[in-house]
């Protein structure tokens, strides 16, 4: 990579650097190399473009300007670009991360039936830091990952970038298609002060993300965790936000204090972002967690089918898991939260790249898909 490497390792007993991970120095930079401006666009990025032409041994950084208004490609200067993110991300900000991933085809590759790579989700957050090299603002990003017991030995948790995507043993992005998505939104991704109650939701969706991330690690007491249609790092790590969204309408939406608070408060601006939480966790339920109206059996009460459901068979499994079928695949997953978000108002940073190191003979990079 042309920007340079942060190298990670350590030292051996004779005191040589073993280098463990590497971090291409510009893949959390905040420079973008291109921009999508306006509504439509934002929907049509995440629907139909995004993925058509993957960047190969090369990091794609794309600013989402959801809320501007569309710009002819003439004017989407890299000036713009840089004046556009300053005034949309600031040091210390904090964001949800949606991170995908396809898989490697190709004679050295194992290429998925029908062409059609379901690929890898998991949730993240990333927080705006100052680079302490070269003093330029940077994502600081820790993955949630919600992943089944695996040869590659990753276990679930919470991973820092470079031991996740650029570890020398297992990491993804020398072969693999990588993407992550920063997903910024005032009324969900700052903390609130009600009166005297204060709440986080990004906290809220970190602690379920924890608790599910654990039951992964212990294969909830049966000593493995499986992937089924119906449990997987996408469907879990979406059954944790709909936990979130559950315990934030229980403990703060419904709280009788809060809602006088509110009502003597209605003019307030706090109270007016807080009212717009409310509609948009009410969005993400109805348009892409539960479309169907229909709550799955492992979403419900204690979770305790997390990891480890294999009641049904694969029929039985396949059947339960269509009915949430927004979060079955990867791809659809990231495409449908995206959607909802931008309609709300939602601001992106998003990164892609594959091969990213140099060309692997042999390996073709393959995007995640999708079927429905």
């Amino acid at each position: 990579m042309r920007g340079g490497w942060y190298i990670y390792g350590h030292s051996d007993s004779q005191g040589t650097f073993v280098v463990a991970a590497l971090e291409p120095l510009e893949a959390m930079q905040l420079v973008a190399t291109q921009m999508t401006t306006g509504r439509q666009e934002t929907q049509d990025y995440y629907v139909a473009s995004k993925w058509q032409n993957l960047p190969q041994r090369r990091i794609e950084k794309t600013l989402v300007d959801n809320n501007n208004k569309v710009l002819a490609a003439s004017e989407r200067t890299a000036a713009l670009r840089e004046r556009r993110t300053r005034e949309l991300w600031y040091l210390n900000d904090v964001a949800l991360t949606i991170h995908t991933f396809g898989w490697r085809g190709g004679p050295r590759g194992n290429n998925p039936p029908l062409g059609l790579a379901p690929g890898h989700f998991s949730f993240g957050f990333a927080k705006v830091i100052r680079d302490e090299f070269t003093g330029h603002l940077r994502f600081d990003l820790v993955h949630r990952q919600v992943y089944a017991h695996n040869k590659e030995g990753i276990i679930s948790g919470a991973i820092r970038w470079h031991a996740y995507v650029g570890s020398l043993k297992r990491g993804w992005m020398y072969t693999v298609p990588i993407s992550e998505v920063m997903l910024r939104m005032p009324e969900f991704t700052v903390p609130y002060k009600l009166g005297d109650r204060t709440f986080d939701p990004l906290k809220t969706i970190e602690q379920e993300l924890a608790f599910t991330c654990a039951r992964y690690r212990t294969g909830p007491g049966n000593g493995a965790s499986v992937v089924t249609p119906a449990t997987s790092c996408v469907k879990d790590s979406c059954q944790s936000l709909f936990a979130a969204i559950n315990r934030l309408d229980a403990e703060v939406l419904n709280d009788p204090a809060i809602r006088r608070w509110m009502q003597d408060n209605s003019q307030s601006f706090d109270a007016q972002r807080f009212q717009r939480l409310d509609t948009l966790l009410k969005d993400v339920l109805d348009r892409m967690l539960i479309p169907l109206g229909y709550v799955p059996k492992g979403w419900r009460g204690d979770r305790e089918y997390l990891a480890a459901h294999r009641q049904g068979g694969l029929l039985g499994n396949t059947i339960e898991a269509l009915r949430s079928w927004k979060t079955m695949l990867p791809r659809r997953a990231e495409m449908e939260l995206a959607q909802v978000m931008a309609r709300h108002g939602a601001t992106f940073w998003d990164i892609k790249g594959a091969m990213l190191g140099g060309e692997v003979p042999g390996i073709v990079p393959i995007a995640p898909g999708t079927l429905l």
